[in-house]
């Protein structure tokens, strides 16, 4: 089908093609056929296989990367724009890197494949340290575009995976010696604390002041922090609280705490502080439960039900049979049920276990329930979302051992993995304090943003806490590759390798250098600005646009590390595969010229 056509006379016309010199009354630009995205399956059709090989895959992971660069660049640091987004009929903006990522979508099956392969991995960095996402993607996208020119045959590629796999396990080393003699990391300290709020907020003012409050710092003699509350995130959507305050803070109550989801007229019971037996359940609670327990139930003493979950047939049958039982002789719900909403629920269920020395009842085990021997807690939930347990004896003590006998012998434990495990034994001992941080917004997708960039504040200042401080723009990772390249010389491509993370991550300092000024900076302050990667101990200070101190302008050790880490593990895995193989079912109909039609 041509794309227009010239009468040159009546009844004649001539096809005239894009690439064909024309006068200048029909001239076009040169440019692919509009609204024809390329099929990266040709080859597939052509041999009738299910398999893109690997320069087609290369090209189709360079348009992803490219197709998500343009989306993050933007947004990319303090004074990256906002991207508007339209979810549900709901428009909002954010600066907000994992949220920038989730919301897109690719309609080509294969792109979205790619996809959904960096989006999994930056979930780690997300998960981790709350930041990063961005960093993550332009930083893989720059190490890829210049790896792959090493990888010219197929042992280059396999040496390239080990090299990939060697710097990462060195990332995630202990690092003791290496930051013992160039003394990088510094503790969280007074000096510090709001810096890096200030950096993980994009310095808005008011989450800045309301989270320095919640985190409630103590701080020693030398004003490094010695304790810090953790902060729960709260969302309500009110559209008629126009003007009022968007943020409150509640210091939660009670010795031990768990996240919880229940019916709203449950959790108002449970508002003051009630006396009630408690059940645990380490599974999806389901009809067969239900019956077991409700078999030699007094109808009478208060019993509080947690479970990792529900099984639709207990909520749609049994549930509804009980709540229509009690309303028709005009009594009160006596058994309450709750599920836990936390990341880890399965350990929540088996600490909170060991702290009412009880049994979190197994799937499809045959036991009886013996109501009177099940344990007795002062409990009360607060605003709807939080269980607190008070007057509590005492910790575990001998659960407390046996998991710090665990953290000592497990040596596949990363820094992460261990902080958590760590994190978990301080809150059995009681010896954690919680902050409950209310967002009160017009829409429900604006105060889920900003609930979700109030937890990402929260995961870099613990992991501040935890890791210590470096100075900003990857001084730290980038002194750690170079330390690594200097014990590596004898191995010439490795040590490229090791060169092309350097160069990759000067590139990262130009992004963010054009963030604030555009693309026509001047040349000898970015030459400036460049040099503070080879500098031990300042960092480069956006926001002043001048050089600065670490401790004016850092970050979390562990956030510049873990998004190293990301990006190698991005590239490790598209970089070094020769070949894609996919559903033969997503294969789309195709044109003679190689395009998928609309």
């Amino acid at each position: 089908m041509s794309w227009f056509k010239h009468k040159k006379k009546k009844n004649e016309s001539e096809v005239i093609h894009p690439n064909t010199e024309v006068s200048s009354e029909y001239k076009r630009p040169n440019l692919p056929i509009p609204n024809q995205p390329m099929d990266f399956t040709r080859y597939s059709r052509e041999k009738n296989i299910n398999m893109i090989p690997e320069e087609d895959f290369n090209a189709l992971v360079l348009e992803t990367f490219e197709t998500m660069c343009q989306a993050l660049r933007c947004t990319y640091g303090p004074y990256g724009s906002q991207v508007m987004i339209s979810e549900m009929s709901d428009n909002s903006t954010t600066k907000d890197g994992f949220k920038t990522v989730e919301s897109l979508h690719f309609s080509n099956p294969y792109q979205r494949l790619v996809y959904l392969t960096i989006k999994k991995i930056c979930e780690r960095v997300n998960s981790n340290v709350g930041d990063g996402t961005t960093t993550c993607i332009l930083l893989a996208n720059e190490l890829y575009k210049r790896l792959r020119e090493l990888c010219i045959t197929p042992d280059d590629k396999r040496n390239m995976f080990n090299y990939l796999n060697k710097v990462e396990k060195y990332l995630v080393s202990d690092s003791s010696e290496f930051d013992k003699e160039n003394a990088l990391i510094t503790p969280l300290n007074k000096d510090n604390f709001n810096s890096i709020i200030g950096v993980a907020s994009n310095y808005d003012d008011e989450m800045m002041n309301i989270l320095s409050k919640a985190f409630d710092p103590k701080f020693d003699e030398n004003g490094n922090v010695t304790s810090i509350r953790s902060i729960i995130t709260n969302q309500k959507t009110d559209s008629s609280k126009m003007g009022v305050d968007m943020y409150t803070i509640d210091y939660l109550p009670g010795d031990y705490r768990i996240s919880i989801s229940m019916a709203e007229d449950f959790a108002l019971a449970l508002a003051g502080k009630s006396k009630m037996r408690i059940i645990l359940y380490n599974h999806k609670f389901n009809h067969s439960d239900w019956m077991n327990l409700y078999k030699d139930y007094d109808r009478e003493t208060p019993t509080l039900v947690i479970a990792r979950s529900y099984t639709k047939e207990f909520m749609d049958e049994d549930y509804l049979t009980y709540l229509k039982q009690m309303a028709l002789v005009k009594k009160d719900a006596t058994m309450f049920f709750a599920c836990t909403t936390s990341y880890h629920a399965k350990t929540d269920i088996e600490d909170l276990a060991a702290i009412l020395k009880t049994e979190d009842h197994p799937l499809n085990a045959a036991y009886t329930i013996k109501h009177e021997e099940l344990p007795e807690a002062i409990v009360s939930v607060y605003d709807e979302k939080c269980l607190c347990f008070y007057d509590l004896k005492e910790p575990p003590k001998d659960y407390i051992k046996q998991l710090e006998a665990d953290l000592r012998n497990d040596e596949t434990l990363t820094p992460a993995g261990r902080k958590e495990y760590e994190k978990r034994i301080s809150d059995l001992r009681f010896e954690h304090e919680d902050t409950l941080v209310t967002v009160t917004c017009e829409s429900y997708l604006e105060s889920k943003f900003i609930a979700d960039k109030i937890d990402d504040c929260v995961h870099i200042i613990e992991s501040a806490f935890d890791f210590g401080t470096v100075p900003n723009s990857f001084q730290y990772g980038v002194r750690r590759i170079l330390d690594f390249k200097d014990h590596n010389k004898d191995d010439e491509k490795f040590e490229q390798v090791l060169e092309v993370f350097y160069t990759s991550l000067r590139k990262m300092v130009e992004i963010i250098y054009t963030s604030k000024y555009g693309s026509d900076f001047n040349l000898e302050d970015y030459n400036t600005l460049i040099c503070t990667l080879d500098t031990y101990y300042v960092s480069y200070d956006v926001i002043k646009d001048d050089v600065s101190t670490s401790s004016k302008f850092c970050t979390s050790t562990q956030y510049d590390l873990e998004v190293l880490r990301a990006s190698i593990s991005i590239v490790k895995y598209l970089l070094t595969t020769k070949a894609f193989i996919f559903d033969a079912g997503l294969t789309p109909k195709q044109l003679p010229n190689g395009y998928i039609p609309q």
